[in-house]
């Protein structure tokens, strides 16, 4: 019984060291790949700072000047943009859509009330 025992955790320990230099490997071959990343990275960034010191670009200093306070949208007839007919004239998108939108609520309003009528 013992002798049984004790050829089952010598397999046991065999699957193991074998399983564990498996792991290694895909650890490694892990590491290696994500280090060509940051190579490829870091050549990408440097060129393109090249090419950009080379058109005469500082974006640290171009970032610098850009306004920081917020910018106001042009006052308009209307807060949504009409959609025109090919004539120049409305062809009704926006009021259908808003009598869509209006039922929609309608029916949602129903619908709510409907339920806690009845819990």
């Amino acid at each position: 019984m013992m002798a049984k025992d004790l050829i089952r955790t010598r397999h046991q320990i065999t699957k193991f060291y074998a399983l564990k230099s498996q792991l290694q490997g895909v650890a490694d071959a892990i590491d290696d790949a994500l280090e060509g990343d940051d190579e490829e990275e870091e050549e990408t960034e440097e060129l393109a700072s090249q090419v950009l010191d080379e058109i005469g670009i500082d974006i640290i200093c171009e970032l610098v000047k850009a306004p920081t306070a917020a910018v106001n949208a042009p006052a308009t007839a209307s807060k949504f943009a009409q959609h025109k007919g090919a004539a120049g004239r409305d062809s009704g998108i926006d009021a259908d859509l808003q009598a869509r939108l209006d039922n929609l609520r309608k029916f949602a309003m129903n619908s709510e009330l409907y339920t806690t009528e009845f819990r």
